[in-house]
């Protein structure tokens, strides 16, 4: 009787990662339309803050040439004024924005933020709603230039 439970629940499981592989090629994903600037996050604004200013990142601040760069100067990317970079981004980041974690939510928070010349892209791992579930793993902090190079990539 368990073999058979099991191998019921391993062929729902084996269908569902099938259909959710297939991409979707509309517009939208998940309710969000491609090329659309993903909404605020304070904890990745956080993160901004926290390389341009904490004692902990002068290095890399080195490395990428951010050292004069100012907390005033970090800018949200919205759709009015920054759709065809939010829609770059979104092209080198799609795999993020579609992994989900251990009870199929999305597993991170990705902002976009423009400082002075400099973009970064933002990736937390994203709280879970669900009670009791936490959620843990790796952050990520990527630095671009005016020309949208890749400068340094930082996980932390």
């Amino acid at each position: 009787m368990l073999l058979i439970l099991i191998n019921i629940f391993f062929s729902i499981y084996s269908a569902n990662v099938e259909s959710n592989s297939i991409k979707n090629v509309s517009t939208t994903i998940d309710g969000m339309e491609m090329g659309v600037c993903p909404d605020s996050s304070a904890l990745n604004k956080s993160i901004v803050e926290d390389f341009l200013t904490k004692p902990y990142w002068p290095s890399e601040r080195a490395e990428t040439n951010t050292g004069g760069l100012t907390v005033s100067q970090i800018t949200l990317l919205t759709d009015s004024s920054y759709s065809s970079v939010c829609n770059s981004f979104y092209n080198k980041y799609e795999e993020a924005f579609d992994e989900n974690n251990g009870i199929r939510e999305k597993a991170y928070t990705i902002t976009y933020y423009k400082v002075d010349t400099f973009y970064f892209v933002v990736i937390s791992v994203r709280q879970s709603d669900v009670a009791n579930y936490i959620s843990s793993g790796i952050n990520f902090i990527h630095v671009y230039n005016q020309n949208m190079s890749l400068v340094k990539a930082y996980a932390f």
